[in-house]
């Protein structure tokens, strides 16, 4: 899967349907009053594109392999393979790519030891 190529709408709803829209919000870096409607199909800064590719393509793993029920529980837990933060709050507050990659990186470390 190359999440790049990835329509970022597509991406978006995925995220929706999966997480719901304040956990896409909340990863995204974006603050809750952004309407995520007029933020699809708007020109957005690279930093919350990102964060959003990076979410996509950890929770399609966890998702995959486990179910939404464990998907929102990873997402929120404190996770010692990033620094103890939550997957949630390492997309939101990264600053740079290989903090985003980090949690894939984490994603895969879960699927494969469960």
């Amino acid at each position: 899967m190359d999440v790049m190529e990835e329509d970022l709408k597509t991406i978006v709803k995925y995220l929706f349907r999966a997480i719901g829209r304040n956990w896409t919000i909340y990863c995204s870096g974006l603050d809750y009053n952004h309407k995520m409607k007029r933020f699809r199909f708007a020109r957005i800064p690279i930093d919350v594109e990102m964060r959003l590719r990076y979410a996509y393509q950890a929770i399609l793993l966890v998702k995959e392999a486990y179910g939404k029920e464990a998907l929102r529980e990873w997402m929120s837990k404190r996770n010692p393979n990033l620094n103890w933060k939550s997957p949630a709050d390492t997309l939101r507050y990264s600053d740079n790519l290989r903090k985003l990659s980090q949690v894939i990186e984490a994603a895969q470390k879960f699927v494969v030891s469960c």
